[in-house]
């Protein structure tokens, strides 16, 4: 074997090798939606990170995770910047590949400060009333129609820590009510003192929660049926339920 040729078969074992890491790599991102997803310097990212992260390096791949706004890793997944959007509704993932199993479920509720009488008899019921919500965010599609359909006045911020603001502007009289998903809200009400100052006027379902995943080359379909195989198997060996015992919740299909 000449020189020429050995080198020749050591670059092609790397680029293989390269290849190979790739595939068997997935970037996820999501914005911070604790306790679904949380910060990726956090001890505990989220159970929706922590049972991808099983799930996948169960089987041998390798997970990265970051967080940035919503609209932009929605754009980043359908760009194929990165490989998944944590957290999406189906209804919002037009384009991209969504697993089997759901990996959470959203429940919205509209809430107010604790000296208002108001509770919610049905969308209707909030005509009239100064609404704050999430740029971008999907809630149902029953409550993105109505708030899209100009039946009330809605102030839907964009950026980091945006329900955190939605809460001073509630507080402050700036908004009359904000709606934002169950688990979110009373994580961030908690972590803010705020048990006293707010309270939940009433509530709506809202969907099943997927990593969307990419489309591109048929990475999305593969990644999808590893994280389906992965949620069963922890379902089953009580790993799941684990997992969320960690974060106060019980699993969405009990």
């Amino acid at each position: 074997m000449t020189m020429k040729t050995f080198l020749a078969g050591v670059v092609a074992m790397l680029i293989a090798g390269s290849a190979a890491a790739q595939e068997k790599s997935v970037a996820i991102a999501a914005d911070p939606w604790c306790p679904h997803t949380c910060s990726a310097k956090d001890v505990r990212p989220g159970y929706m990170i922590e049972v991808a992260r099983q799930a996948f390096t169960d089987r041998g791949w390798r997970v990265t995770y970051k967080t940035a706004a919503w609209s932009r890793v929605m754009h980043d997944v359908k760009a194929g910047k990165i490989d998944g959007a944590v957290g999406a509704l189906r209804g919002e993932s037009a384009g991209m590949t969504l697993h089997a199993e759901p990996l959470g479920r959203q429940s919205n509720v509209f809430v107010v400060r604790a000296d208002d009488p108001w509770t919610l008899q049905g969308l209707v019921s909030v005509k009239g009333r100064v609404v704050g919500s999430i740029k971008d965010y999907s809630y149902s599609e029953e409550i993105d129609d109505w708030l899209a359909g100009g039946h009330t006045q809605v102030q839907a911020l964009g950026g980091e820590n945006a329900l955190g603001r939605n809460l001073q502007k509630l507080l402050s009289g700036r908004v009359d009510v904000v709606v934002e998903d169950e688990a979110v809200l009373l994580h961030t009400i908690k972590a803010g003192g705020l048990a006293d100052k707010v309270r939940v006027a009433g509530r709506m379902p809202g969907g099943d929660l997927f990593i969307a995943f990419t489309s591109a080359e048929h990475r999305g379909a593969r990644m999808a049926e590893v994280l389906d195989q992965g949620i069963r198997d922890m379902r089953s060996s009580g790993q799941l339920r684990r997992i969320l015992d960690g974060y106060g919740l019980k699993d969405w299909k009990e």
